[in-house]
């Protein structure tokens, strides 16, 4: 902060100031003065001038009023920006604005927008009946995702992706459609298979005739069918099976149903 000095016609000059602040000479008919923190602290400072074989001597108090700088917060969410003095700013943008104050002095404002917080979650849930779940009264089938949106305490967006996965059995499970059960080694037997992860704590499986009758029946998950009716060769044809399953995941019995080609 300075003060231009101007002494006018003499043939001698010195500069002098109670202050702590400098000129940039005290001996020339034009000066420079620096303003001191103790000039600034005080508001005020005297300075003089003698001319002429310093006959005549010249005071004069200055006024020191200081440049104001302003710090002024915004806060959005994320996507969202201010309009300050025609200028856009976005979250984490910060700029500064410089005004003439009404003293003539220069007015910093300095904006700064800052990033109010949201939040992104994932919520993982687990369906084993095949039929999906209802999470805040939306149904997600089981194998899909789902976005929502909420207001958080702070205003912003929070979303949460809900995926379902699925637990069931009728995904994790196998039955073949065709066996030939004539003792060579190779799918002669009929039984359904699924993921070594799954567990199966109840089980029922249920084999029919093309008249409805039953050819096979069994609680045993490791069992199968070779094929046999009453001891005797069951007759070539399509069988309808019906399996009811629970699982350790999944307190829920299943059911599940196909057909299989019995061939020779």
């Amino acid at each position: 902060m300075t003060a231009n000095l101007i002494a006018g016609t003499a043939t001698d000059w010195l500069w002098q100031t109670t202050g702590d602040g400098q000129f940039s000479s005290s001996s020339s008919p034009t000066a420079t003065y620096v303003l001191g923190p103790e000039d600034i602290s005080n508001g005020a400072v005297s300075l003089s001038l003698a001319v002429d074989a310093f006959c005549d001597e010249i005071s004069h108090t200055i006024k020191v009023t200081s440049s104001s700088a302003t710090e002024v917060f915004y806060s959005i969410c994320e996507g969202e920006e201010i309009v300050f003095d025609n200028v856009s700013l976005e979250a984490g943008d910060s700029q500064t604005f410089l005004y003439e104050a009404s003293n003539g002095c220069d007015s910093l404002v300095y904006v700064i927008v800052e990033q109010l917080p949201s939040s992104r979650d994932t919520l993982v849930l687990e369906d084993c009946s095949g039929r999906g779940v209802v999470f805040d009264e939306v149904l997600i089938p089981a194998g899909q995702t789902s976005l929502f949106s909420y207001t958080a305490a702070a205003g912003c967006d929070s979303l949460v992706l809900v995926k379902v996965d699925d637990t069931s059995v009728q995904r994790s499970s196998f039955a073949p459609n065709v066996f030939s059960p004539n003792r060579d080694g190779m799918n002669d037997c009929f039984r359904l298979l699924w993921d070594k992860d799954q567990v199966i704590v109840d089980y029922e499986l249920s084999i029919y005739n093309r008249w409805g009758a039953p050819v096979f029946t069994t609680s045993d998950p490791l069992a199968c069918w070779d094929g046999s009716f009453k001891g005797q060769l069951a007759e070539v044809g399509v069988y309808v099976w019906f399996a009811h399953i629970r699982t350790e995941f999944c307190a829920e019995k299943q059911l599940l149903k196909g057909d299989v080609l019995l061939l020779r």
